[in-house]
């Protein structure tokens, strides 16, 4: 804090003299600690952004995945033969994205899409645990506006579902990759995906589960299929149509001792239905007005066995006129399941608010708290489970002055243990955790930048 001195004037009088005056500064007093950040009783310690929070492991960038932006040609240079502008714009690639990640045995897993030359190419990227250089996979071509591909495994080996489209419709083509190996194997593939509705993978004891949207006999619903990874080609079956996930969207699959823990958004009807007007007699001029009441957007969650079975029946995790408009889940070291999610009451769609952490244990109990303080802003808030023994759940979410924030939740997963930002972190996106490490992503113009980062919250 800057101490502003106030001068003071001395006058002395004698044999007509005046002396000069004299400006002098008090003495600093100690400033004052600092005041603790607001925060609500979610939050035990915040802690300032400090760059030493956070160390970049390797050389800093384990892969760079896309094209990187060319440099802009100068004003008065020359075009370069068959330099034309259409065609340019034809060719300019979209940006790379990448979203599913998980940690295996030693090194980070990541799918993604990259697009070049009018093609877009699915792939899955790795990067050693260390954060030395990464490799990537290519899974194919893919056609329509798709979700990048999703990753899971136990241990060496991963498998990965990745969304297509063909004349039929949506489709899901699910194929293993070994460890080190250049290319993936056993591929099969579902058909009749709804891909607005979303998909999820998880990997448990001794199998995995695929959970995806279609349409079933009354409107939209979640199925799900078991798949045993050592006999890929044997699982091509239409899967089970799940009970109670009509009108869900956005699934999420976690894996859990004896099974599994899916959670999705439910849309539910509001109160008074639609209200719809329109003109009977209506001319070229006249115009059908249609007003609609969006209802509430709910959480829920189902507990799965290991073969994809309900055990049980479906649970609202959110307040009953909730709007949720993102979340996020992880399993809890107890075997109990994580959740958090933004929702906004005023304006669905939009995301307001504190995030909400929840705790859904294993007797179905739900437990909810919120994370406040005044430096977050909005952005879905994103949970990473480290799967390594002993292993932390981390929580990521968006500051207003420092980026992304990190932090550890306790072992209830109703509040966080610490809360940290740092240099390496700004621009951001985290995507797994591993060996008390974390894999993120950062935008390079249309390329992507993946690293690995040891943070000490």
């Amino acid at each position: 804090m800057l101490l502003v001195a106030r001068p003071f004037r001395r006058q002395v009088l004698g044999l007509g003299l005046v002396l000069t005056l004299f400006g002098c500064k008090p003495k600093a007093k100690p400033s004052a600690p600092p005041a603790p950040p607001t925060t609500s009783a979610s939050v035990t310690q915040i802690s300032e952004p400090a760059p030493e929070h956070c160390r970049a492991l390797g050389t800093g960038s384990s892969l760079i995945v896309g094209e990187v932006d060319r440099p802009a040609r100068a004003p008065n240079a020359e075009p370069e033969p068959n330099d034309d502008a259409e065609d340019d714009e034809t060719l300019l690639p979209f940006a790379t994205r990448v979203d599913s990640a998980l940690a295996l045995e030693d090194e980070f897993a990541v799918g993604g899409l990259s697009t070049q030359h009018g093609k877009t190419e699915a792939f899955v990227a790795f990067v050693p645990l260390d954060g030395g250089a990464g490799r990537r996979v290519g899974l194919g071509t893919v056609h329509g506006d798709v979700d990048p591909p999703l990753v899971t495994g136990n241990g060496r080996r991963l498998l990965v579902a990745t969304s297509d489209m063909d004349a039929g419709g949506g489709m899901l083509r699910v194929a293993a990759i070994a460890h080190a190996a250049d290319k993936p194997h056993g591929e099969f593939s579902l058909t009749g995906v709804e891909h607005d509705v979303g998909a999820a993978f998880a990997e448990g004891e001794s199998s995995a589960l695929l959970v995806w949207g279609a349409r079933g006999k009354q409107g939209m619903a979640l199925k799900v299929l078991s798949i045993d990874p050592e006999k890929l080609g044997a699982a091509a079956d239409a899967g089970q149509e799940l009970k109670g996930t009509s009108d869900a969207e956005s699934p999420a699959l976690v894996a859990r001792p004896g099974g599994y823990w899916l959670s999705w958004i439910a849309e539910q009807a509001p109160d008074g239905g639609t209200a719809t007007k329109s003109h009977t007699d209506a001319g070229p001029s006249d115009e059908v007005e249609r007003l609609v009441d969006v209802g509430p957007r709910v959480l829920m969650t189902l507990m799965l066995d290991g073969a994809g079975k309900a055990s049980g029946s479906a649970r609202q995790v959110s307040a009953p006129r909730s709007h949720v408009v993102g979340f996020s889940a992880a399993l809890l070291p107890d075997g109990a399941l994580s959740l958090t999610w933004r929702e906004d009451d005023a304006t669905p769609g939009v995301e307001g608010g504190p995030p909400t952490l929840a705790r859904v244990g294993l007797d179905g109990a739900v437990s909810r708290s919120k994370v406040e303080d005044e430096e977050l802003s909005a952005g879905a808030p994103s949970l990473l489970s480290d799967p390594k023994p002993g292993g932390d759940v981390y929580m990521a979410l968006e500051s207003a002055s420092d980026g992304t924030r990190v932090g550890v939740l306790s072992p209830t997963g109703l509040k966080l243990d610490s809360l940290i930002g740092d240099r390496l972190l700004r621009g951001a996106d985290l995507l797994a955790a591993g060996d008390r490490k974390l894999f993120v992503a950062k935008s390079r113009g249309r390329a992507i930048e993946l690293s690995v980062l040891e943070c000490k919250p």
